[in-house]
């Protein structure tokens, strides 16, 4: 079917476990897939603000982990 899709590696699967578990926590539901990647599917009627939305919680978990 039609839909957007993108992933991205993480360093582990530990690591790629604790990015989704803080996602949820934000009320983001992302996807793990592979060994130790991310990956999300949004549907292809979702607006500029919700992309953006989902986006900023991506970027802040990705800051927050590399914080530690």
């Amino acid at each position: 079917g039609l839909g957007l899709m993108c992933s991205f590696d993480m360093l582990s699967a530990e690591q790629r476990d604790e990015f989704r578990t803080i996602c949820e926590k934000e009320k983001l539901l992302i996807l793990g897939c592979g060994e130790k990647s991310i990956r999300f599917r949004p549907p292809l009627n979702i607006t500029d603000d919700e992309l953006e939305e989902g986006l900023q919680v991506i970027e802040k978990v990705l800051n927050l982990m590399m914080s530690k």
